[in-house]
């Protein structure tokens, strides 16, 4: 019954195609719900009716994972914030949603994000880079950024009076910070200081923190993987105490939030539920179940009346707890009225306790939510009125409603007279069936019917609780009562055996109460067998949970091996790649040093080859000096040879021309002697000139005696060159010698053959 219970208040399942929800935001008159979805969206739902719709998605602003997402405090809610694992927070328009500015300044994934109370436009985000910043959303700038925690931020909040902001980190800290009027931020404009740190008890990391509206509470949200608790510490007090612990959740806590009035606290968690807390003691009112996957975050309607939560599981899910805040919240402050006659008009202080009293048999109604929501809204301005002191002589009161369905009735006549345009289409459509059932006699008999049959269902739930060992021995105690009667009958038989009319009534009596003892007999084993076989039936509900839960923390163990072999694959590979990059800085200097040997060698080289090719020049050039100096050498001895020969070549001539001279001149003198003929003379002379002339030119005997010089040089220089080189002293002297003579020898022929020609022509 109690799991039937949870699942009926389930309202609606807004699908997000499988895609993780990350964040969500309800807007003030609880008709739409903004979701933050993977990768990078944002979607817009209507929820005014049934199911819900999405209105738009807007994609264009964010490039990675959406986280979170807020509407400005404003009457209107004309902005919403988004925060992404891009670094940036987007600020949209909410009247055509489209982005007006985005922020830019963290390093780091942005994972939460506030505004600051009306009418500042202020807003304090928290980030992975372990800062929180205060921006300032009319010029995009960053007032100030806060740093002092160790760890990665996990959520942020601000206090009702806008003076305090809330940091939650992974450092296992919740950090509160003051604005101390230094010109950073606050509402007086004044900078942040950390005034407070608050370490968590269980000494696990902190993921969520959140002030109450009443300014009076700050709550935190452990994330201890056993079972994580609330923290609740007194934010009046400048110290900070912990005054409670909300304990109840066996995994994590992601994020906690509080109601309007602060009477209630909504916590989200690993273990896929989301819990709702009386904020008085502790006392976990009701746990929602459906989400199939980690519960990220959940928020409460304004009105109180509706949450909505969402999941990794790719889905949002809004669940009605308008029973709950017509118990918890408008009943307990029916109670605390003012009790002063100038506060509480129409004895509301006689009344206060027996109105408590009908709003919750309307919570205790099964269905009925718009009905809930109508009385709770009606009830709350009414409060909200004469708790201000502003109660109007013409406002109708509720104090003279003596029963729930004239409560109703006086709810939805003042609903009835509120502004058109302030009645939701839920609202109005139940109007109509809240005035049928008020009038309508059997239809409100069915309802008490259904109040009663509740009632009964609650004390038949209650009665199955009882044990084992409780029916066994309330058998034994109707079995020892019908023992003791059997008894006493028998006595009364035995004595009264004289009365036999009477012994025959009192065996009558006592048969009809064996039979009705055996009745109730039968039908308390029949129950005690019922309550043994539904007590085993939880105990099956039981052992499979438990299979499941084992069967999930497996699978758990199992992507956490997966997860830490990939981190492990990561780190091998980074270390790889910095090992790779350090041998190629390395094998980069080497090759640097490499190349500048090379050079240096190769300069060396080259200066080698210069001096090889200087030293081989100066060679050659000797060589070629060499052998011009022994050509000019051997052309010399040569020239001397050729003089050498000339000079014997000319000393032969004179010889010869002297012999041939000696053979002729007997003959010419025997000539002359003779006297011969003057024609003979001039025939001879003229023979003479003639042989002179062919000699000179006919024959050429100048070219014949200079070839055969020529020859005859060349042989004797071919000669000497075979000789020994004294041979070349004796050649010089020989040729100086053969000069002399010769030039001896042409001047006498010339002497002795001018004459004779000059007489010969003269013959």
């Amino acid at each position: 019954m109690a799991a039937a219970a949870r699942v009926d208040r389930l309202l609606a399942t807004l699908d997000h195609g499988g895609e993780e929800v990350n964040g969500c935001a309800l807007a003030r008159d609880g008709t739409t719900l903004v979701t933050a979805v993977y990768p990078h969206m944002v979607q817009v739902w209507g929820v005014r009716r049934p199911g819900g719709e999405c209105l738009c998605t807007l994609s264009d602003g964010h490039t990675k994972y959406v986280l979170k997402c807020t509407f400005s405090p404003d009457d209107d809610e004309s902005r919403l914030a988004t925060c992404s694992q891009d670094g940036t927070v987007c600020i949209w328009d909410t009247a055509t949603w489209t982005r007006v500015r985005a922020l830019e300044g963290h390093t780091a994934a942005v994972y939460q994000c506030k505004w600051f109370p009306a009418p500042a436009r202020q807003l304090v985000t928290a980030s992975l880079d372990k800062t929180v910043k205060v921006w300032n959303t009319e010029d995009g700038t960053c007032v100030q950024t806060l740093e002092g925690h160790g760890d990665k931020v996990w959520d942020v909040d601000v206090s009702p009076d806008g003076q305090c902001v809330a940091s939650a980190s992974n450092d296992k800290t919740v950090k509160v910070w003051r604005a101390d009027g230094g010109g950073g931020g606050g509402s007086d404009g004044g900078g942040w200081v950390c005034v407070k740190t608050l370490s968590n008890p269980q000494g696990a990391c902190m993921n969520g923190c959140a002030f109450s509206p009443d300014g009076r509470w700050l709550a935190g949200a452990s994330g201890l993987a056993a079972g994580g608790h609330i923290l609740l510490w007194d934010a009046t007090s400048d110290a900070y105490p912990l005054v409670r612990t909300f304990q109840g959740h066996t995994q994590g806590v992601t994020k906690c939030t509080f109601s309007a009035d602060s009477r209630l606290l909504v916590s989200t968690c690993w273990d896929k539920t989301v819990k709702v807390w009386r904020v008085a003691d502790g006392t976990c009112l009701a746990t929602m179940e459906g989400h199939t996957k980690v519960v990220e975050t959940a928020t409460l309607s304004r009105d109180g009346t509706t949450i909505a939560s969402v999941s990794w599981d790719g889905t949002a899910k809004l669940w009605d707890v308008a029973d709950l805040h017509l118990r918890e919240c408008v009943a307990p402050r029916l109670r605390d009225l003012p009790t002063t006659a100038t506060t509480t008009p129409d004895g509301v202080q006689t009344h206060g306790t027996r109105l408590a009293r009908l709003v919750e048999e309307v919570a205790a109604l099964k269905g009925l939510r718009e009905v809930k929501q109508v009385v709770a809204s009606q009830l709350t301005a009414w409060v909200e009125a004469v708790e201000g002191n502003s109660y109007g002589d013409g406002a109708t009161s509720p104090c003279g409603a003596t029963t729930w369905d004239e409560l109703v009735m006086w709810a939805i006549t003042a609903h009835s007279e509120a502004p058109a345009n302030h009645l939701s289409h839920f609202d109005q459509a139940f109007l109509s069936l809240a005035i049928m059932l008020t009038r309508c006699q059997k239809r409100r008999n069915r309802v008490k019917l259904n109040a009663e049959l509740a009632a009964a269902t609650a004390r038949h739930a209650f009665a199955m609780k009882a044990s084992a060992d409780e029916c066994r021995a309330k058998d034994a105690s109707f079995a020892k009562t019908l023992n003791s009667k059997l008894a006493a009958a028998t006595a009364l038989r035995i004595n009264a055996s004289k009365l036999h009319a009477r012994e025959r009534v009192s065996n009558t009596r006592m048969q009809e109460m064996q039979a009705s003892h055996t009745q109730e007999l039968a039908f308390l084993r029949q129950k005690h067998d019922g309550d043994m076989a539904h007590l085993q039936r939880q105990h099956d509900y039981t052992l499979h949970a438990m299979a499941e839960a084992e069967q999930q923390l497996q699978d758990a163990n199992e992507a956490a091996k997966v997860s830490k072999q990939e981190v492990v694959a990561n780190e091998l590979e980074k270390a790889r790649r910095v090992m790779q990059a350090e041998f190629e800085a390395r094998l980069q200097v080497q090759m640097a040093a490499a190349q500048a040997r090379h050079d240096q060698a190769m300069e060396q080289k080259a200066a080698h080859i210069s001096q090889l090719k200087t030293w081989k020049r100066d060679a050659l050039a000797a060589q070629a000096k060499a052998k011009r100096e022994a050509e000019v050498s051997r052309q010399q001895r040569r020239l001397l040879c050729a003089q050498l020969l000339l000079c014997l070549g000319l000393l032969l001539v004179c010889l010869v021309l002297y012999r041939t001279w000696d053979a002729v001149w007997p003959a010419v003198e025997r000539m002359m002697r003779a006297r011969m003929e003057a024609w003979q003379l001039f025939a001879m002379a003229a023979s003479a000139v003639l042989a002179f002339k062919w000699w000179s030119g006919a024959v050429s005997p100048h070219a014949l005696w200079s070839s055969c010089v020529r020859h005859t040089m060349q042989t004797w220089a071919d000669v000497c060159e075979w000789i020994m080189p004294g041979c070349m002293v004796a050649s010089l002297d020989v040729y100086v010698w053969a000069g002399t003579v010769a030039a001896h020898a042409k001047g006498v022929v010339q002497t002795a053959m001018f004459p004779v020609a000059v007489r010969s022509l003269e013959c």
